[in-house]
């Protein structure tokens, strides 16, 4: 199978992400960057594909399928989102690899490297699928660790481990400081989708792999603050503290669910979301 998008359908998405065409004065950055905001706003990191699904029918997406996710505005998981978006990305003349990571087991996740952006040979690292805000391309230009970089809610930097093997993605806490290894990659691009990426197979099919076959998740970053549904919360981030509140008593049906995912996820089908809320709360199959 052919990981590309046509230029149709590239058109199509940067449609989707209401992504102006790229301005004469603009650089390749500015453009890489304004990507990925939009990016983070109009396509949802979420779970409820994989709820809606059932259980015994859950497996690992075929390109076709990412790519109906993404250019239909659904969004998914990571294993969704960043290969969409490195092959979108090649697709408009960027240059782009994708790399394995690993987040809570080996190979489990994946994030994007940009090369040759500003001049040859230079690297930035892209991830719009850690559920995390990361609204800039982050350059991989430092000796021993990144400057910190605040995204929303989150306060993270770069290092490489002392082998220099790996680079860690590493948060602070806002209000302790502590800082927590979130995950690490390497810079060995993958050549073969389908193997490589095999180890992602148990996200969809094993429940004790990911908590996502026991959680409900649906998250955007927008101008205005991050939009988040957890499980029967829905939660909002006040812009002017970067805390996130919750907004409303819990959900305690399937059909102020669906009302609440229109309005504030309005790219979600709605037959997808009831599906996935009584699936996990009503125990429907």
């Amino acid at each position: 199978m052919q990981f590309i998008l046509t230029a149709e359908e590239a058109k199509q998405f940067s449609q989707r992400i209401k992504l102006d065409p790229k301005r004469e004065d603009q650089s390749s950055l500015d453009y890489l960057n304004q990507i990925i905001q939009n990016f983070q706003e109009n396509i949802p990191f979420q779970n409820v594909l994989l709820l809606a699904t059932p259980v015994e029918k859950r497996r690992r997406l075929n390109w076709d399928e990412v790519k109906n996710d993404l250019l239909s505005g659904q969004g998914g998981l990571c294993y969704s989102l960043n290969l969409f978006l490195h092959i979108y990305l090649n697709s408009i003349g960027y240059k782009t690899d994708l790399v394995l990571s690993t987040y809570s087991s080996p190979n489990d996740h994946t994030v994007i490297i940009v090369n040759d952006l500003i001049q040859k040979a230079d690297k930035y690292m892209i991830d719009v699928g850690s559920g995390y805000a990361s609204s800039l391309a982050i350059p991989i230009d430092f000796e021993d660790e990144s400057p910190y970089y605040s995204f929303s809610y989150t306060t993270m930097k770069l290092k490489w481990d002392e082998n220099k093997q790996n680079i860690l993605r590493i948060h602070k806490s806002q209000t302790s400081g502590q800082e927590k290894v979130i995950l690490k990659f390497h810079l060995i691009p993958i050549k073969d989708y389908y193997v490589e990426l095999s180890e992602q197979e148990r996200i969809f099919t094993d429940p004790n792999f990911t908590p996502f076959h026991r959680i409900l998740c649906i998250l955007t970053f927008n101008k205005d603050g991050a939009r988040n549904m957890q499980d029967k919360q829905f939660v909002r981030e006040d812009i002017q503290t970067n805390k996130l509140q919750n907004e409303g008593d819990e959900i305690q049906d399937e059909h102020k669910f669906v009302e609440i995912c229109a309005k504030e996820f309005p790219s979600l089908n709605s037959e997808t979301c009831r599906k996935a809320y009584n699936h996990l709360f009503n125990k429907q199959n």
